[in-house]
């Protein structure tokens, strides 16, 4: 399991469910409305690479 956004843990399983599995995102605008990923304010923080 790869998390892909740290501020809300959002991790690659739950946006490919989203994408793949429920088929309700199609854009980075779904996504972030479904999962919140890339909404948040402190990855650079949260973030192990730091980036």
């Amino acid at each position: 399991m790869q998390v892909i956004c740290y501020c809300l843990n959002v991790t690659e399983e739950e946006i490919l469910q989203h994408v793949a599995g429920s088929k309700c995102c199609s854009t980075l605008e779904d996504i972030q409305k479904h999962t919140g990923a890339n909404t948040g304010h402190e990855c650079s923080m949260k973030n192990p690479a730091g980036v």
